[in-house]
């Protein structure tokens, strides 16, 4: 996956590279803020049970489909492949932050730039905040260093959200900004 994300950085023109110092602060704002809307659109539509393209036109304003011409250097970013699934671009953070529908059961979303530590925690206050009853679960860092897991179980099925990401500078990762993913996957009831 991380061979597929760094050609996908470098080859394309719809994002821009930089290292970690040349990013000004307030546009890893802006990305960390469209990171938090694009995992808030997926957390939406899965509260629903449906994808982000079925959701209410108000509540998908925030996002614009994949140009056709981009949609092969989009891919490269996610680690689920989607040759026909939805791909999304957040509005709040074009050209940085990216969605996947891979299937009709999984939105990922991709960003690079914003502090993950802090970016993490508040896409989990804000999940807090729309559902009360989200739990942390245990998960063990991997390649990503900084990971964390909400539970979600309803009557109709189960939602989780994991959240992977690794600093600037993080040992075996040979990029020079931190890299950001969500995963939500929706999950039948068990009897």
């Amino acid at each position: 996956m991380f061979k597929r994300v760094l050609t996908g950085l470098f080859s394309s023109g719809f994002f821009f590279v930089a290292a970690a110092p040349a990013f000004a602060a307030g546009i890893t704002d802006q990305i960390g803020n469209g990171f938090r809307d694009g995992v808030s659109d997926c957390l939406e539509a899965g509260l629903r049970g449906v994808q982000i393209s079925q959701l209410p036109a108000d509540l998908r304003k925030g996002v614009a489909p994949v140009a056709d011409d981009q949609r092969a250097t989009a891919q490269t970013f996610f680690p689920t492949p989607n040759p026909v699934g939805p791909l999304w671009e957040v509005l709040t953070a074009k050209g940085y932050v990216l969605l996947s529908e891979p299937s009709p059961a999984v939105c990922e979303v991709f960003a690079y730039g914003p502090p993950v530590d802090p970016t993490f925690k508040a896409v989990i206050a804000d999940a807090r905040k729309r559902a009360s009853d989200v739990v942390e679960a245990p998960v063990t860092p991997g390649y990503d260093p900084i990971v964390y897991r909400l539970d979600l179980t309803r009557k109709t099925g189960k939602l989780v959200l994991q959240l992977h990401g690794a600093e600037p500078g993080t040992p075996n990762h040979l990029v020079r900004f931190s890299l950001l993913r969500a995963e939500l996957t929706r999950l039948p009831a068990t009897p």
